[in-house]
């Protein structure tokens, strides 16, 4: 009785230090994640901002425009280093590496998740150009000749492979920094949902000027903002189980390029010329939300059911600051 008492005791003792600890360890995280964001959208909205007063004249738009994918666009890479180098936080578990930090990965996949961020990505952009057709009632043809069409595809590929950085300025901020901590704190799901919705708003400056649906859209701008979340918290999530799986930002990355520079090519390539003139930008937004709602939707299922063993160790590696 004395010896069950004692013991009593003393997993209580134990379960309110792992208690305390658990709290510490989440104010630690959360507090890392507000210098986080403020570096993060203070870096790109000031750079947008300083362009702007630098480059008023729409005819210097090109020079404005490569200022801020040169140093706005890399906000959130930046706002990752620089929360590292303040809070003191180290420099584990950064994503940073090909293949991941996990040994028994490397030997069983070895490039799979690079495979399936080209393949997979272009075959979702296949999937809504073809839907966008079906959508116009317009058959789906090459427009241009097969020479000329691969041509033109493997040309603005290799330009998005010179501006890679830019898509890292991005993914090592979103997946590779703020997903990780969100999931710590909130579990997979609502870290998801909070990831896109940040991601969504930190365009907002963007989406002011018609970025992707235009002016005209009902609800202006509040509706653009809307739709700018959804289809981040869509789009973010297969990059996100990139990311996560692989123990790599780069897969992430390579997707996230094809995706803004396959994309356009490949709807020039396949779709009518009077279909890409018309204004209905959301007929194109309904295509992408048909393709991407039921892979977020099977990505978030195979997160939860297989959770990730790189977070929560590289997390508590350093949770005390």
């Amino acid at each position: 009785m004395m010896q069950a008492g004692r013991g009593g005791w003393g997993q209580g003792r134990t379960g309110g230090h792992e208690i305390r600890e658990n709290c510490i360890m989440k104010k630690t995280v959360l507090k890392r994640l507000v210098i986080f964001l403020v570096l993060t959208f203070s870096i790109t909205w000031g750079t947008l901002l300083l362009c702007d007063l630098l480059f008023p004249d729409p005819e210097e738009a090109a020079v404005r425009g490569g200022l801020f994918s040169a140093v706005g666009m890399m906000g959130p890479a930046l706002g990752h280093l620089l929360t590292r180098r303040i809070t003191g936080e180290g420099w584990k578990g950064t994503y940073l590496q090909l293949l991941g930090e996990d040994r028994r990965q490397k030997r069983r996949g070895k490039w799979l998740h690079y495979h399936l961020a080209v393949w997979g990505q272009l075959t979702l952009i296949l999937a809504s150009v073809a839907l966008l057709c079906l959508y116009k009632g317009v058959p789906i043809s090459l427009q241009y000749s097969g020479a000329y069409s691969v041509g033109l595809l493997l040309f603005n590929i290799a330009v998005g492979f010179v501006g890679l950085l830019i898509y890292f300025g991005e993914e090592w901020g979103w997946r590779g920094y703020l997903f990780p901590r969100l999931k710590e704190l909130t579990g997979t799901v609502p870290a998801l949902l909070l990831t896109g919705t940040v991601w969504g708003l930190w365009h907002l400056p963007e989406l002011l000027r018609g970025m992707n649906f235009g002016t005209d859209l009902p609800g202006y701008p509040v509706s653009n903002v809307l739709l700018m979340c959804v289809y981040c918290i869509l789009t973010g999530t297969f990059l996100t189980w990139l990311t996560d799986r692989s123990g790599s930002i780069w897969p992430a990355t390579l997707a996230h390029m094809l995706q803004d520079h396959a994309a356009g090519v490949l709807t020039v390539l396949f779709v009518p010329e009077e279909i890409l003139r018309s204004s209905d930008g959301m007929g194109k937004f309904y295509c992408n939300l048909a393709v991407m709602l039921p892979l977020a939707l099977f990505t978030v299922w195979a997160m939860t059911r297989q959770k990730s063993a790189h977070v929560k160790k590289r997390i508590r590696e350093s949770y005390i600051w």
